[in-house]
């Protein structure tokens, strides 16, 4: 097992070769020397959330992965990095949210990132983003807006990006 017994798994990824476990309490990495796996990120235990390490992508040597609450984290197999203070902008009150979905081309990290609305309202402004590190620097960009109710997936496929999801429609009056 991978943490607490009760703890759902959310993520199955690899890392160099080795197996990574995301479940709602933490990142969990095998000890080979106990045969168990590790939780490395502790903090997460206090505050579970099922879409903690839902949605991860290997880029280069790190393992980018999704937080519940308005947040992306990365992992080396050493070092865990936070990432989320790029996705939130203080007293900015339709910036900032979860990160729904994500990809990769050969530049670029792709984001689906949502605002911080109530996830069951029909529509949503979802930012479609872009990340890069240049010399060590982040550089987030928005790319599009889009009305789209429920996120699931982003895929690139030649030189095109698809996004997955699903829009509701309601028309009064007909």
């Amino acid at each position: 097992t991978a943490g607490h017994s009760s703890a759902t798994i959310t993520g199955l990824y690899t890392l160099n070769d080795e197996p990574i476990v995301g479940t709602e309490t933490g990142i969990h990495m095998l000890s080979e020397v106990e045969l168990l796996f590790k939780n490395i990120s502790n903090q997460y235990e206090a505050d579970p959330d099922t879409s903690n390490f839902a949605k991860g992508i290997v880029r280069g040597s790190w393992l980018y992965l999704t937080t519940g609450k308005q947040g992306l984290v990365r992992f080396n197999g050493s070092q865990l990095e936070d990432l989320s203070e790029l996705f939130m902008a203080p007293r900015l009150v339709n910036y900032g949210g979860r990160v729904r979905a994500i990809t990769q081309d050969q530049h670029q990290l792709y984001l689906l990132v949502d605002t911080p609305t109530v996830d069951t309202s029909l529509t949503k402004t979802t930012r479609l983003m872009s990340l890069r590190n240049l010399g060590g620097e982040w550089q987030l960009h928005t790319l599009a807006n889009v009305d789209i109710a429920d996120i699931n997936a982003l895929a690139v496929a030649g030189n095109y990006l698809y996004a997955f999801g699903r829009l509701s429609i309601s028309v009064a009056g007909t």
